[in-house]
């Protein structure tokens, strides 16, 4: 299981929603307990909330294979969201 990723994302994302440190501290210990505890469900968490690009895997079959990967089309589609997202609040930021 590779949660590399996840390690400290629990905690830059607490700062980022305007937590406290010590909040920020304690929502990434509440991580890596879970990652401990339920390394398969915590797997998933992270790939569902830490993928920063999306990325479809077609099994080397072409088309057929990528449209198979839901998982991977989903990931592209959040990947997408965000962008818009982002896109819209430098839109907002730039009016102001």
């Amino acid at each position: 299981m590779n949660t590399s990723y996840g390690l400290g994302g629990a905690f830059r994302a607490a700062l980022e929603a305007g937590k406290t440190a010590a909040e920020a501290e304690q929502a990434e210990v509440d991580m890596l307990q879970f990652v401990y505890r339920e390394p398969i469900a915590a797997q998933a968490h992270l790939m569902d909330t830490h993928n920063l690009g999306g990325a479809v895997w077609s099994h080397d079959q072409k088309a057929a294979g990528a449209e198979a990967d839901e998982v991977g089309r989903r990931s592209v589609r959040r990947t997408v969201e965000r962008l818009v997202e982002l896109a819209r609040i430098l839109k907002a930021e730039r009016a102001t």
